[in-house]
Order: structure tokens, then C-alpha cells, then sequence
């Protein structure tokens, strides 16, 4: 009995060993995995500009709803690890005259923030379906509005600058490579039309934009990793 016992014992390193190296085998997100997510969902944001043309100007601002579509890809370094690329747009309807000082026929135009990110993220939960993570992303952003109102009327206003973002991301896969993901993100975008060319409208006008986007959207895994 004993000798049966001792040899049980002798196994149990091994059987730990290999029910980890199986788990390992079967996650999520791996190391040398290649992931890409596609996504579209909602942006809540503080919409607000500055003249600065205007000494002590104390600027204008109001909660504004958007659209967002971004894509993120993402590779994994390790097994916990990922570095990525986020390409992404927010789409905002606002009163050109409350923040860039003229007005259209509509009432209303398009004011779209673009942004080009490096995010890092780590994987705090894998299993072999699931993958929950956080991350922090800082890169550049763009404001444009532009358009027609009429035979000779054109407006244009692009701003630059920075804008850094935070949140969480969930992915939960049907197949070893196809899946479903969700984000929830905070960020602050800081832009600035000085020394951009063309601009028609709000030359002295920088544009801020602070809020939150949840997004829903489709993920694909390449490669297996290692």
C-alpha cells in the first residue's frame, strides 16, 4: 500500500505540470498571438473650446453625445502582455456658432476627432474563451469640421495635439479564433489650430474633449502563439 502511495506522490508534480502546460496551451491570449478587434459604439464627452485671441477667456463647453468606430490591433509579447495600435473616430453634432464663432443654414455641423494610438495592455484573466484586460493608450488627435453651406460658402477648422486614453476590454471567443468584444474607456483629447494652414473658421480656437465610449464589437486571433 505504501509503495502504491509513494509512487501517487512521485505523480503529482507531474500531473500539475502538465495540467498547467495544458491550460497554457489552450488560452485565450498567448504570446506570439496576432489579435484584431473591429468595434463601434457611443461617445459621452465635454465638448469645449477656447479663444485665445481672448485675454482670460474662460472658453465654453457642454456634455455632447457621439458615435465611435474604432480598430485595434494588438500583439502579445507574453502571455500576459500586449502591445498595440488603435485607429479611431468620434463623431460629434454641435452648434458651429456656440464654439467656433459662425454659423450654417443647418444649424448644426460634423465635428470628427480622429486619433492614432500606441496602447499598452495587460491580460489580468485568461482562460481558454475568455480574456479580460486594461489598458493605457497616448498618441495624436485631429478635430476637423468642414463642409458647404451654399454656392460659395465653405468652412474649414483642423486642430492637432495629444490625447491619451484608459479603460478595459473583455473578448469572449465562439471559436478558437472568432469572437466578441466590449471596452470601456476614459480619455482626454487637447487640440490647437495654430500653424495648421486652410483653416476658414475658429483660427484662434482650441478645441478639448474629455468623456467615455463603451463600444461592442467582432475580435480575430492570428497565429496560435506560443
Amino acid at each position: 500500500m505504501r509503495k502504491y502511495l509513494g509512487r501517487a506522490v512521485c505523480l503529482v508534480p507531474f500531473l500539475c505540470a502538465t495540467l498547467l502546460c495544458t491550460k497554457a496551451d489552450a488560452q485565450a491570449f498567448r504570446k506570439g498571438s496576432l489579435f484584431i478587434s473591429l468595434t463601434e459604439g457611443g461617445t459621452h464627452a465635454h465638448f469645449g473650446t477656447t479663444n485665445t485671441a481672448v485675454t482670460n477667456d474662460g472658453g465654453v463647453g457642454n456634455h455632447v453625445n457621439g458615435d465611435r468606430d474604432p480598430l485595434n490591433i494588438e500583439y502579445a509579447l507574453s502571455n500576459h502582455w500586449g502591445i498595440g495600435i488603435n485607429l479611431g473616430s468620434d463623431i460629434f453634432r454641435v452648434d458651429p456658432n456656440t464654439y467656433y464663432g459662425f454659423s450654417t443654414s443647418t444649424g448644426k455641423v460634423t465635428a470628427l476627432m480622429s486619433e492614432v494610438m500606441i496602447d499598452g495592455n495587460y491580460h489580468y484573466f485568461v482562460t481558454k474563451r475568455t480574456d479580460l484586460s486594461v489598458f493605457a493608450a497616448l498618441g495624436i488627435a485631429t478635430v476637423t469640421v468642414m463642409g458647404d453651406d451654399g454656392a460659395d460658402s465653405h468652412y474649414q477648422y483642423n486642430a492637432g495635439g495629444g490625447i491619451i486614453r484608459v479603460g478595459g476590454m473583455a473578448k469572449y471567443y465562439v471559436t478558437h479564433r472568432f469572437g466578441f468584444t466590449g471596452m470601456f474607456s476614459l480619455f482626454s483629447a487637447n487640440t490647437s489650430p495654430k500653424d495648421v494652414k486652410g483653416n476658414t473658421v475658429g483660427q484662434t480656437r482650441t478645441t478639448a474633449i474629455r468623456g467615455n465610449a463603451i463600444e461592442f464589437g467582432l475580435c480575430y486571433r492570428f497565429f496560435k502563439g506560443k
